[in-house]
């Protein structure tokens, strides 16, 4: 549901320059289900973690909600070697950490303003209908693309890592333990 408006002009701009020879699938969608149904996108009902992670590995591109950040959904797909196509908000990866290696990415997200996820610096409305119809636009044809070029075997590669290296155990282990000696010392002082 973040992002319908965009996500659903993703779905009219591949409908519209593929027609039918793209098999759009879409879980669930919840309340945007009959608008995503409309817009021919077929869905299917949630599944236990094992089915979706077999329906995922089927993707040729999964389209990132566009959000500005990846959520679990997208780290599955390029956990599993899925080129993922999503605008990623700048401000969220400036801190020297490695960008996830998603199509679209930085440059989409600078070149169109993702709606911010804190309430101190959302602009109303977040996005108007002439940037919800550009950004469709502008990943509808990031898809294309990918959809045209078929992985290499190094990207499959660095997406696995990528996701190995900033969302693993270690990294998790890492962060808590930092944050851990962070709180004790702030507690000591």
């Amino acid at each position: 549901m973040k992002g319908l408006d965009v996500q659903l002009a993703v779905v009219r701009h591949l409908r519209d320059w593929c027609g039918q020879d793209v098999d759009l699938v879409g879980i669930n969608w919840g309340e945007g289900a009959p608008a995503a149904r409309t817009a021919g996108v077929r869905l299917v009902e949630r599944l236990p973690h094992v089915g979706f992670q077999q329906l995922l590995s089927t993707a040729h591109v999964a389209v990132g909600q566009p959000t500005g950040m990846l959520a679990v959904s997208e780290l599955e797909a390029l956990g599993i070697g899925v080129p993922v196509v999503a605008p990623l908000n700048p401000v969220w990866y400036n801190d020297g950490a490695p960008v996830p290696p998603v199509a679209g990415g930085l440059a989409l997200g600078e070149a169109h303003a993702l709606p911010p996820q804190d309430r101190e610096t959302s602009r109303t409305p977040p996005l108007s209908p002439h940037e919800v119809d550009e950004l469709g636009s502008s990943i509808g044809e990031i898809v294309l693309r990918t959809l045209e070029v078929p992985a290499l075997a190094e990207e499959v590669k660095t997406r696995r890592l990528w996701v190995a290296s900033e969302h693993g155990v270690e990294r998790a282990v890492d962060r808590l333990v930092q944050l851990y000696e962070r709180i004790m010392d702030s507690r000591r002082h």
